[in-house]
């Protein structure tokens, strides 16, 4: 089997031409092959595409826009309850 195996590979020494749309082709499915192997094994089972952060409407702070938005109803907030406190003692 050994010596079956080396006369195999002592034939593959000489040179051949391959058209270049043949070796684009030949790249290109060892690419895609790949990727589908890497897709097949991975451990990660579940796939998220996107984020659950900002930016679908929850405002939950982590755009810019939403964080100065909070920022300034928070001061509104202080400032109002200030307002109020004022009413109350006088």
């Amino acid at each position: 089997m050994i010596k079956k195996m080396k006369n195999f590979w002592y034939s593959l020494d000489g040179t051949t031409e391959i058209p270049r749309r043949e070796l684009f082709l030949e790249i290109t499915v060892c690419i895609l092959a790949g990727i589908l192997v890497g897709m097949i094994f991975t451990p990660k089972k579940t796939v998220t595409i996107g984020s659950n952060n900002a930016g679908n409407g929850c405002n939950n702070g982590n755009d810019s826009e939403a964080g100065t938005m909070k920022k300034r109803n928070e001061k509104e907030k202080k400032a109002e309850e200030k307002r109020n406190e004022k009413g109350e003692r006088a």
